[in-house]
């Protein structure tokens, strides 16, 4: 059994990590467990890459370093991470809860936090004669996780939304030969992604293949190196080739565990009370994505919002003689240390 700490925080994408650092800035410790093997959530297992334009006071900033940021603000709090590893079970005993892990860990919590994004998520894989298990991670990548890894490479973008295009309009500016393919000539991403991707084509930086429907690959599968794409068109089958495939078709998401565990749900997230982030269990709370109640906001600010609230609320369980007083870290600092 680990050592008890307040909370077990589930995820450790943005809401969990600040959920961390709320917990801490009152005096409360934290377990903090993720399936992952690196702190982010899909912002880091995914689009690490990405600018992100709505977070208070960065204009845009990278997933990736945002996540890094929210790392660097939690630390001090010095939670117990656990990564690498799932929860699949919660148990109440007695006033606590314990955790289970698919590691055979047993994380002793006063209350447990469920920041679990909207579950685990696995890539929509394009189906082609042979698969392409020989050239994933090699030459064909369902994530962007470092666009400078690809400058000067011959690209082929699948997809039709918001990350084929946004992708498909950066590797083009950043100088890579980049061709769209999208089984229709119409776009599910924003309507100005689409417009510049189409001036990128018009002035010969980019160049389009829709509708057109990939068939076949070519390449070396001993090394992985994919060579070419067989593309039916309505002009008949045609040959592109290509030094990296970029299948991004989107993202399947499950609750796995989360299912299992008596919670009211709705829609596939967890309902919880608005002003507490509360679940229908007393002690687990919901909080980012994963959450929801009437007038809900996917947003990853709302996730901030929605962490301090759970920790308000959860006070009354971790310190249930002592009185919850607002911290404003403009007054106080930073606590550190309490955790250790």
């Amino acid at each position: 059994m680990q050592d008890f700490r307040d909370i077990t925080v589930i995820g450790a994408g943005p809401a969990g990590m600040f959920a961390v650092f709320e917990a801490g800035m009152h005096e409360l410790t934290c377990h903090l467990v993720d399936s992952l093997t690196e702190l982010g959530g899909q912002l880091t297992a995914l689009y690490p890459d990405k600018p992100i334009y709505d977070i208070p006071g960065f204009p845009e900033i990278k997933a990736s370093a945002l996540c890094r940021k929210l790392h660097e603000q939690m630390a001090p709090m010095g939670p117990a991470i656990h990564l690498g590893q799932t929860v699949v079970d919660i148990q109440r005993q007695g006033d606590d809860f314990v955790c289970s892990t698919d590691t055979g860990q047993r994380l002793r919590s006063r209350a447990v936090f469920i920041a679990a994004g909207k579950g685990a998520f696995s890539p929509h894989k394009p189906s082609v004669p042979g698969g392409l298990d020989a050239y994933e991670d090699t030459s064909v990548f369902y994530a962007v996780k470092d666009s400078k890894a690809l400058l000067g490479k011959r690209i082929a973008v699948q997809g039709g939304g918001d990350s084929a295009l946004d992708w498909a309009v950066e590797l083009a500016e950043q100088g890579c030969q980049v061709t769209l393919i999208h089984r229709r000539d119409s776009y599910r991403a924003l309507a100005k992604t689409v417009t510049r991707f189409k001036e990128l084509e018009a002035s010969g930086k980019a160049s389009i293949m829709a509708p057109g429907l990939v068939r076949g690959v070519e390449g070396d599968a001993e090394s992985g190196q994919i060579q070419a794409l067989k593309v039916q068109t309505p002009e008949g089958l045609q040959l592109l080739e290509i030094d990296v495939w970029l299948p991004l078709l989107g993202h399947t998401s499950h609750l796995g565990p989360i299912k299992q565990w008596d919670l009211a749900m709705e829609h596939g997230r967890i309902e919880v009370v608005a002003h507490s982030m509360e679940s229908s269990a007393s002690g687990i709370y919901a909080l980012g994505d994963i959450a929801h109640y009437a007038g809900k906001c996917n947003l990853i600010l709302t996730g901030f919002a929605e962490a301090a609230m759970a920790v308000k609320d959860t006070y009354r369980y971790c310190k249930p003689d002592q009185i919850f007083v607002e911290e404003y870290s403009t007054t106080t600092g930073v606590r550190s240390g309490s955790q250790d």
